[in-house]
């Protein structure tokens, strides 16, 4: 009930949200027709990667053609009122997330207050992508997780990946988390119940075409260096003070720095997603691996992919709002983190889209904001890294900790205040 309550207020304010006047999120027109020519031909019978080519991964599809189940001229709004369900499916489950004796009534309302009202930061875009689609299975995972599910969070991880990728990133969390809280044993199998859902949703299309799958995955690994990302950004400056010359060039439906070195930040940028990734699963692992640090830790892998990529579009920071979210404290530390991406969000929609034209043809202003946007980017990535070492460090059981609840200690493994007199259980 405590949590049903706190998802029916972010509900309300996530209404709010989409129908303010002026400023609202459900409103405008950001062209969808290519989501909708995949519904449409999907609906029609047409085998997606076979038929015709698909850039986006198989489990995107629900996404596409359930608004061409309504008229065609309405496919728009159809979409939006699609993410909107998805919206309000990523309030419920940062409810659920938070909704433990641990967790005081004001950081839970905080949390879905922060989930309801962050999008309004990015406009009408946060509807028109079907990221808030892909981030609902991210943060239903790790709602699952920390009641105990760990198939069913897996499973949530698996559809996910199988939808947007990025949520591949809290499989090792997440395996390492059920390890310590259940054993190695159940962390297997909800390892296999991922590999399943996934598999489920991608093998069918690579079985039927695995030219056309295998075309989709080398489009997007091979991309070049998007004109938004950290390393454009860097670049962009440099062209502004005169020191580097930077020649934009659209391709695989972005803009794009091109030439000998924007190649090869895009390549260091990827090793660098990797190595920033592996060191939030190595001090997660390190650490205690207890309901808090897994959602510090879940933030913070999220953040990092996003910071790092060679890719970085503006609807990507939504994957990061419910995630940020779960951080949220009273004190000051925990309630930067998520003002620092509603910033960050807010910066994004300075650019996009109205300056984006200004962005390509190299203008100062919005060169300046991506900047800005990237720094503070790089401030959360640094804190949340900063945060989750703590979260890790050994405390003493009896301690008290925000709010006057109980600190998870080294050997409290999330489950142990189900267990009588809160005795830590002896798994490893």
């Amino acid at each position: 009930m405590r949590a049903l309550r706190a998802a029916a207020v972010g509900a309300a304010l996530f209404a709010v949200a989409c129908a303010l006047p002026h400023v609202g999120i459900f409103r405008g027109h950001i062209d969808t027709s290519l989501f909708q020519s995949y519904g449409d031909r999907t609906l029609h019978g047409e085998v997606p990667y076979r038929d015709f080519s698909l850039e986006y991964p198989p489990g995107a599809l629900p996404a596409f053609v359930v608004p061409s189940l309504g008229p065609a001229r309405d496919y728009d709004t159809w979409f939006s009122a699609f993410e909107v369900v998805a919206g309000l499916a990523c309030v419920l489950f940062v409810a659920l997330a938070m909704a433990v004796p641990a967790v005081p009534d004001r950081r839970l309302y905080a949390a879905v207050s922060t989930t309801a009202l962050a999008p309004l930061a990015l406009g009408p875009l946060a509807l028109h992508r079907y990221d808030l689609y892909a981030a609902a299975f991210a943060i239903g995972a790790v709602a699952a997780l920390v009641h105990g599910r760990p198939r069913l969070g897996l499973v949530a991880l698996g559809l996910g990946t199988a939808a947007k990728i990025f949520p591949i990133v809290l499989v090792p969390l997440a395996y390492l988390h059920v390890a310590r809280r259940s054993g190695v044993r159940e962390a297997r199998r909800g390892l296999a119940a991922f590999t399943v859902a996934l598999g489920v949703v991608v093998l069918p299309f690579v079985a039927l075409s695995p030219g056309g799958v295998r075309f989709s995955i080398t489009r997007q690994t091979g991309r070049a260096l998007q004109i938004e990302t950290l390393g454009s950004s860097v670049l962009l400056v440099a062209h502004t003070v005169g020191g580097y010359a930077v020649h934009p060039r659209f391709g695989s439906g972005s803009w794009n720095l091109t030439g000998t070195l924007p190649d090869a930040l895009a390549a260091l940028q990827t090793a660098l997603q990797l190595l920033a990734w592996l060191l939030v699963v190595v001090v997660f692992a390190r650490g205690s691996r207890g309901r808090e640090q897994l959602l510090v830790g879940s933030a913070a892998a999220v953040t990092v992919w996003v910071l790092f990529g060679k890719v970085l579009s503006p609807q990507y920071l939504l994957w990061l709002v419910p995630l940020v979210a779960l951080v949220v404290g009273r004190k000051p530390a925990k309630l930067a983190f998520p003002a620092v991406l509603v910033a960050a969000i807010g910066l994004t929609q300075a650019v996009y889209p109205g300056r984006y034209d200004d962005l390509v043809q190299l203008d100062a202003l919005p060169i300046a904001l991506v900047a800005a946007r990237n720094a503070l980017l790089i401030v959360l990535a640094a804190a949340l890294l900063l945060r989750l070492q703590r979260e890790g460090v050994p405390k003493e059981v009896g301690g008290e900790g925000e709010g006057g609840e109980a600190r998870e200690g080294v050997l409290l493994d999330g489950g142990e205040r189900d267990r009588p007199h809160g005795v830590p259980g002896l798994e490893p």
